[in-house]
Parts: C-alpha cells; structure tokens; sequence
C-alpha cells in the first residue's frame, strides 16, 4: 500500500457515549459498521477519529468513546449514530490518544492503517468490562484485523505530520497588529478572560498534565500575548495590567459581543476541558460559571 501523508488537524465534529453502551452492546464492528456507512455521503479527505474518553475522577470515572470527524462535516447523514450510543458534542478538540480509523478516499470509505516504524498498524478500542478503562490497540495483519471487525473495507496507510507554524492570531483569527485600537483592546480582555476561565478548567482537578500545558501553550502563544501588551520581555504576565484586563472583561465583555462570539469562548473552554480526555464535575462547574458571566443562554450551545 502507498502511503499518504496528511496535515495533522486540531478539531473537528465530536460525538461521544458510553463505552458500555457503545463497546459492551454493539461492539467495535458494529460501531465500524454504522461509522463507514455514515462517511459513505461525506467528501474525500472526511476521518473517523477514535479515542478513550471517561467523565468524573477516580471510582466514580464513567468510561466513554469519542468519535471526532475532520474537517467538519455536515450532520445530516450522522444522525444514525445514536444507534450505537453516540450523540452530538459539537466542535471538539483532538485528543493526543486519538487514532483514525477510516477515511473517505476516492469517494470510498477505507479502513486506516498507519505508518509505523515495525510496519503498518491498525487500532482499534478495546473494553474487558463496563466498569474498565477503554483501551487503544493495534494489530498488524489483515487476518488479526479480521478477529475484531468484519467490515472488509478497502485499507489505506496513512502518516500525520504537524502543520508549520503560522503567525499567532487572536481568537477571532486576526493578526493582532491588523486591528485598530478599540477592537485590538477588546480582543485583550477577551484573551485575558479566556486565560483565566481555560487556567481554571485545566487545574480544576489539582493537576495540569502535559496535554493541557500544550493546549494552553498552544491557544496562548507568548508572542499573541506580546503583541496584545499582556506579557513582559520574558514572557511574565504584567501586573496590574493582567489582572486589570481580566476585571474589566467581566463588565465589558457580555454586552460588547455578539452571541456568536461569546459562545466561540465558550467552545474554547469545551475543547480544553476534554484536552486530557476527562471531563470532571469541577471542570463543568467552571464553564457553568463562565457561561453565566457571559450571559449565554444554554440553548445557544445546543
């Protein structure tokens, strides 16, 4: 098989459910089943992403599966995925512990293998048992493949490489340096309250594992900070300013946005509480509070 190589992207469309009703109940070649034929409708290029997703902490941790679709897609055709459990998340980040799993290539879906050093693999997600952790594996033959899925989709070896990196942009995706000074000052309360609000959603369990430090590193690069007057020479938040610009954007903020930039935040927030593939009980509770200051009704998340 040739392999192709493809930007590495950073979202796209996600559903999610539990692992026991998606994995326990119909199994990962059902699951395969019902994924390809949904890609069946969409455009070459479209990839099924899996990966091991679980909600609470500790015993109370639910086991889920994640299903993300790159680039976004239209949902009309995916709707019969609540079959096997799965429901609309909205946009959603990448997890690091996601793999792709099929792809439309040539207007036909094919089953994913990717390049790897020992030769190409093929993952898939495994559950012993409701109550354990989803797992992701690998095979590296047709025949082992064969075992866990009977889908007979036609393969394809795929690599993934990072995109190069481009000018940081604010979140409404300008360059700072190309807006005009009222909107370059409320794009700076935005960044300072979308800091603030992410910061808390990733600690909210006391722990900032390196996925998350790479996604706040990663939304919030310095020279975007630099460019707004946010950060020192060194990198350091100035203070008062920060601190400042964090206040002001609780009174500002609500009243001079448009809903669809207030929800854009909270769609941030959404992607970095599930950056290390665990939503807590804490972590909702400051995006319930953030919504509130945003005066975002729920509805308009839906």
């Amino acid at each position: 098989m040739n392999c192709h190589t493809l930007l590495l992207p950073d979202e796209g469309l996600g559903f999610t459910g539990s692992a026991s009703e998606v994995l326990q109940s119909n199994g990962w070649g059902q699951l395969m089943r019902m994924t390809a034929q949904a890609l069946q409708t969409q455009a070459d290029g479209t990839i099924a992403w899996f990966c091991p997703l679980a909600t609470g902490g500790g015993d109370a941790a639910t086991p889920m599966v994640g299903l993300i679709l790159t680039p976004l897609c239209d949902t009309t055709s995916l709707m019969d995925l609540g079959e096997i459990g799965l429901t609309l998340a909205g946009t959603q980040p990448l997890p690091e512990m996601a793999f792709p799993a099929l792809v439309v290539h040539d207007e036909q879906v094919h089953r994913v293998w990717l390049d790897d050093e020992d030769g190409p693999i093929c993952l898939y997600l495994h559950q012993d048992h409701p109550a354990a952790e989803v797992e992701n594996l690998a095979v590296q033959s047709s025949e082992e493949l064969a075992e866990v899925e009977d889908s007979r989709l036609p393969a394809i070896t795929l690599e993934f490489e990072a995109p190069d990196l481009q000018p940081s942009r604010t979140l409404g995706g300008d360059l700072p340096g190309d807006l005009g000074p009222d909107a370059q000052h409320i794009e700076r309360l935005k960044i300072a309250f979308v800091w603030q609000f992410v910061y808390m959603v990733i600690q909210a369990d006391g722990v900032i594992v390196e996925r998350e430090a790479e996604f706040l590193q990663q939304l919030f690069p310095t020279d975007l900070l630099a460019g707004l007057d946010l950060v020192d020479d060194k990198g350091e938040f100035k203070e008062p300013a920060f601190t400042l610009a964090k206040t002001e954007a609780l009174k500002v903020l609500p009243s001079a946005l448009q809903m669809a930039d207030r929800v854009q935040i909270l769609r941030t927030l959404q992607r970095a509480a599930w950056a290390d593939g665990v939503v807590l009980p804490e972590e909702t509770r400051v995006f319930r509070m953030a919504r509130q200051l945003l005066d975002v009704p729920r509805e308009a998340l839906d």
